[in-house]
């Protein structure tokens, strides 16, 4: 069997494990876990998505290809002190021989209005970076799978961007993708930084402050796609709404 047919092989048998019956599911529980504690992050969801090329209908529609299970998990795992937060969680899969465990740091520059990002794997620092607080693309890395050429990535994405009075807001996900589609997704609680201290906050519970009134660009704030992650056009945005 040459390397293309393994690849193959490989990648149908877990797309079919991803597919399966809800018990099955189950055996992923332990794909992310905390660093601290070793316990398992919990399971919250299974769904199925539509991902993968996309092309235009008749109609003018954006459409997905493909029909994936997405598995989603909820982890606590984040600390914050004055304008710095950290979230740090385990990924084990099992699948590709493959456990590590790292750290996202963020500190938040009111000044420029940027987020200064400082990933650690395994305590080894493989990302840094410093870039605008306005909706950025998520940032992936690649994990390299020996001798298996698939594309497996671990992304963090940054959302729900606002800045409620002199603070900043915003959720973060890990997710991790396999040939650029994403199949589980760690969600962790959302961060607020600023004027008026450090907060984890649920989605639901917004900025935890007073209502104010957000900027309109900030509302309206860049759109990506999911899987070539391309900014969308304002022509693009109406096509997707």
């Amino acid at each position: 069997m040459n390397c293309f047919q393994v690849c193959v092989c490989f990648v149908v048998c877990f797309e079919i494990q991803l597919t399966s019956s809800e018990d099955e599911i189950f055996s992923y529980s332990s794909i992310y876990y905390d660093p601290a504690t070793k316990q398992p992050s919990r399971l919250t969801s299974v769904e199925n998505v539509l991902v993968g090329p996309k092309y235009v209908t008749k109609n003018n529609l954006i459409v997905p290809k493909k029909v994936i299970r997405r598995i989603g998990f909820r982890s606590n795992g984040c600390t914050c002190q004055n304008m710095i937060c950290g979230c740090c969680m385990g990924i084990n899969l099992n699948q590709f021989n493959f456990n590590r465990e790292g750290c996202m740091n963020f500190t938040y520059d009111p000044d420029e209005f940027a987020i200064n990002m400082n990933v650690l794997m395994n305590n080894n620092n493989v990302y840094s970076n410093s870039f605008s607080a306005k909706n950025p693309p998520p940032l992936c890395i690649p994990i390299p799978i020996p001798y298996i050429p698939i594309q497996v990535a671990a992304c963090a994405k940054l959302f729900d961007i606002y800045t409620p009075g002199q603070n900043l807001h915003m959720c973060l996900d890990f997710e991790t993708r396999i040939q650029q589609a994403t199949v589980l997704v760690l969600h962790f609680d959302c961060i607020r930084l600023g004027a008026d201290g450090a907060a984890l906050l649920k989605p639901e519970d917004g900025s935890g402050l007073p209502n104010r009134p957000i900027d309109a660009e900030q509302i309206d704030g860049d759109i990506y796609d999911e899987v070539t992650e391309t900014k969308y056009t304002n022509k693009d945005r109406n096509k997707i709404n």
